[in-house]
């Protein structure tokens, strides 16, 4: 036999083997083994030609997999017997309990079909995954025993390999999946950096247990690289709950393992400890120094715990709303799974100054909020009361368990801290949350109060049989939704490709196969917008695409009343309309921009819109009124700033010249040159304001590979208030000196002066930058 077939051949014979034990293993055994497919499977897959790629398809084998799982376990169960034996904890009936209240906030709830099935994206959120959380928990408790716990380590260990390996095939541009809907790419099969972070949390104190238990020398070091790649992948997604979260996990296992362990496992610590070192020291100082330009690591360690950061400022106004929902809805909250629905009315103008108009607005990025703001009193006592006995029953398990024996249940307990902590600032996910769920089953499984319990098959019976016919239902919609969603990618795909019909056709299918979505109705809309205002349709049939979208936005506000976009959409078609045939805007516009008020007064758009509707009724000033205070929340909001041009002065203030570009600067003195002029052309004096604006530090990819001297703290005027006589100029010196660090060599930097006058009632002034390139 050539040495080549030998390894092909020892391959088939071991999976021969496993497949002939597999079919004489027991039912039990087998569940196990389905189990761990499972998780497999709703950690890695995903399907990129959707329009929801990773937590659709995820939810939708979530749904169906528990409860399937829940029906083999049910019928395999009783196959020898008229009875049922299961084994039992308190924190089951917790966990049913929390469930339980939970169904008082449906009756509060604007739509009953999210609340059950989740809001769209995010199709985890609903009633349907809790309880596919609880039939998981209860499995798990079922299953697991030592054997089967180290299987799981294992296969968190391979599942984190494979992810990672993927994110570097991402890194370095080798990845052949053409992510339409993601322009800068998933980072990894769980969607986004954030998602990656989280998930990496969660894993490495799995992958700790991993390298501490291995015999073989090969695994061990198997598990020291994993434990590098993770930690630096860890540090790349640039998600700060993540870090802490992980830094709370590893520290909770270093406490329940004890200090016997820790010294009897010293040697391996200390490579961990090594390795992790290393890490941190690369990409926090030998990278950035080598690459002479800080790591995008660095900027963000620096704002870890900064509330004054863009997005930290976003979550604490998400926390505030979050609170203002539950105090408004104590008792059953605002709906299950319903903050989009409600979200808009409490939207404040910090919070649009702190994220985009466009932000996503279903979670709450605090997961005790989220359960308190749409489930009320009644949900968060449930889940209080779960979380209490959890950690009163998790304290007690560590008592009963003897030094050699806490390796798992100090892992598992660590991932459950590290989920708790990374939920407080962000929104727990399907996959982490299922692995989570896994974890407390793991734990339950070991404590001495679980009990075996027989139940007659008779009582049993029309309940397994309910719950067979709700699985093949199940299953249909799952087809259903799959389907469309499938369909709206299409047409979203087509529609680029300025394909009409074939985009009308698909996102049609779309909205018949799931008419629940909104998005889809908007999409539908639009391309009849587009289509209407292409030049290549005949003026004789725009009237008729415009007509089309407008009923389509019309249905669209019938199906989703609560939704300030819906009418505002709406709106601005019967605008686009009116302007395109010539006619008066009619009054519909008027209301749904009011209905839009409504649920959304902070809206800068709603604020245009409805100002210029004003303003061409002759009613100037209210309509200007209007766009200022549009501007107020969002300065940049463009549309609003063309409108205000009309009202600039003839002759204002201005930037002599409006971009000074300064070469070869030295570093470590001060900037020589660093002038803007300034000219007052008018008959009267000017009060002149100044001010450098701050750019966030998010936006410097924003600024073309410039960095913001503001942001960084480098620039500063000399007066920024004074007094310009008239018809006179005067020079402005800006204070730049950039630190004599060799990685900012041949680096270029921006500095954005904004000048205003405040002797007008011209809310906007002018803008003058200085860019400076540093000798190389």
């Amino acid at each position: 036999m050539p040495p080549l077939t030998l390894p092909v051949v020892r391959f088939k014979e071991k999976i021969s083997k496993a497949a002939q034990e597999f079919s004489d293993s027991s039912p039990l055994s087998r569940l196990r083994t389905y189990a761990l497919v499972f998780v497999a499977l709703l950690t890695l897959v995903f399907d990129p030609s959707l329009a929801t790629p990773f937590d659709l398809i995820k939810t939708l084998l979530f749904w169906t997999g528990s409860l399937g799982l829940f029906l083999f376990w049910l019928f395999r169960a009783r196959a020898s017997a008229d009875s049922v034996t299961f084994k039992y904890h308190p924190l089951h009936l917790l966990f049913a309990g929390m469930i339980v209240l939970f169904l008082p906030s449906l009756t509060n709830s604007l739509d009953l079909n999210a609340s059950i099935f989740g809001v769209y994206p995010y199709f985890f959120q609903g009633l349907l995954c809790w309880l596919g959380f609880g039939l998981v928990f209860f499995l798990a408790s079922q299953v697991a025993d030592d054997f089967w716990e180290r299987r799981l380590i294992v296969l968190a260990v391979v599942l984190s390999a494979v992810m990672c390996l993927y994110g570097f095939v991402q890194i370095t541009g080798l990845d052949p999946t053409p992510w339409q809907t993601r322009p800068f790419g998933p980072f990894s099969t769980l969607g986004s950096p954030l998602y990656f972070g989280g998930f990496l949390a969660l894993q490495l104190p799995l992958t700790a247990v991993f390298v501490m238990t291995r015999e073989r020398r090969l695994a061990v070091i198997f598990g020291l690289l994993l434990w590098a790649v993770m930690t630096s992948f860890l540090l790349r997604t640039l998600a700060r709950s993540g870090w802490v979260a992980a830094a709370a996990g590893m520290g909770t296992m270093a406490w329940y393992l004890g200090q016997g362990e820790m010294r009897r496992h010293g040697m391996r610590l200390g490579m961990l400890s090594a390795v992790t070192g290393a890490v941190l020291l690369w990409h926090l100082f030998l990278g950035p120094l080598i690459a002479r330009e800080p790591s995008h690591i660095q900027n963000r360690a620096k704002v870890l715990f900064s509330v004054e950061e863009s997005s930290s400022k976003a979550r604490l106004e998400m926390w505030k709303i979050g609170l203002m929902m539950f105090l408004d809805h104590p008792w059953a909250g605002v709906g299950l799974d319903n903050i989009e629905h409600n979200f808009w009315r409490y939207r404040t103008s910090e919070h649009v100054k702190a994220a985009p108009v466009q932000a996503t607005t279903g979670p709450i990025h605090n997961d005790i909020l989220q359960v308190a703001a749409t489930t009320g009193i009644f949900g968060l006592a449930g889940l209080s009361a779960l979380v209490m006995m959890g950690a009163w029953f998790l304290w007690r398990l560590r008592q009963n368990v003897s030094p050699g024996e806490r390796w798992a249940p100090a892992a598992w307990t660590s991932l459950l801290v590290a989920l708790g902590v990374f939920g407080e600032f962000n929104f727990s996910v399907l996959v982490t949350s299922l692995w989570a769920v896994i974890a407390l089953g793991c734990l339950t499984a070991r404590d001495h109060k679980m009990r075996r319990l027989t139940v007659s098959w008779k009582w049993v019976k029309p309940a397994a049989a309910g719950l067979f016919i709700a699985f093949i239902l199940l299953a249909f919609k799952c087809v259903k939704i799959y389907a469309a969603d499938r369909a709206f990618a299409r047409g979203n795909l087509l529609s680029h490709q300025k394909n009409f019909e074939g985009s009308r056709k698909a996102l049609a299918q779309a909205v018949q196969l799931n008419p629940k979505i909104r998005q889809y109705y908007y999409s539908y809309g639009v391309i009849f917008l587009a289509k209407a205002n292409s030049i290549n349709t005949l003026k004789d049939q725009k009237s008729y695409y415009l007509a089309q979208s407008v009923s389509i936005f019309r249905l669209m506000c019938r199906r989703f009343p609560w939704h300030a976009l819906a009418w505002h959409n709406l709106a601005t078609i019967l605008m686009q309309s009116a302007a395109a045939n010539g006619t008066a805007i009619p009054q519909e516009a008027r209301d749904s921009l009011i209905e839009a008020f409504h649920y959304f007064p902070e809206m800068p758009a709603n604020l245009d819109r409805y100002g210029e509707i004003l303003y061409k009724e002759g009613k100037k000033d209210i309509g200007r009124r209007l766009w200022e205070r549009a501007l107020e929340i969002d300065a940049n909001y463009l549309p609003s700033r063309n409108f205000m041009e009309q009202f600039k002065p003839e002759e204002y203030i201005y930037f002599f010249n409006q971009d000074l570009r300064i070469s070869s600067a030295p570093l470590g003195v001060s900037v020589a040159g660093c002038r803007l002029k300034l000219i007052n052309a008018r008959d009267q004096d000017a009060q002149v304001e100044l001010e450098i604006v701050t750019q966030p530090q998010t936006l410097f990819d924003d600024l073309g590979g410039m960095r913001d001297l503001a942001e960084l703290g480098w620039a500063r005027l000399e007066r920024n208030k004074f007094v310009l006589p008239a018809n006179s100029m005067e020079t402005v010196k800006i204070d730049i000196t950039i630190p004599n660090w060799p990685w900012w060599r041949g680096k270029k930097f921006v500095a954005m002066i904004h000048a205003r006058d405040l002797t007008t009632d011209y809310p906007f002034g002018s803008y003058g930058r200085i860019i400076i390139e540093t000798k190389q």
